[in-house]
């Protein structure tokens, strides 16, 4: 059997870097894409985040509103019973 050469032996080596640094390429470029694909997802992210915080803080203030709302409506009926029996004599007679 006789010997190989050097040019022999480093050139599958050779082709071997290269498809080694064709991978290595694709793989940092998959990289970058990641990052900016993470980058543009967390932008999202936090501008959802901003709407969904204003809107929760405008159902709290709009509970409030109708809870005060509620207690004047009933705050309103028990003045217009209160004014009802007050104007009412009739009713005092019931009772002898």
């Amino acid at each position: 059997m006789e010997p190989q050469s050097t040019e022999e032996l480093i050139k599958p080596l050779m082709a071997e870097i290269r498809t080694l640094k064709k991978k290595l390429r694709v793989s940092e470029k998959a990289r970058e894409v990641t990052e900016n694909f993470k980058d543009q997802n967390q932008k999202v992210i936090d501008e959802v985040n901003i709407k969904l915080n204003e809107t929760l803080k405008k159902l709290e203030r709009t509970q409030l509103e109708l809870i005060q709302a509620e207690k004047m409506a009933s705050l309103g009926q028990l003045i217009a019973g209160i004014s009802h029996e007050i104007n009412t004599p009739a009713g005092a007679f019931q009772f002898f």
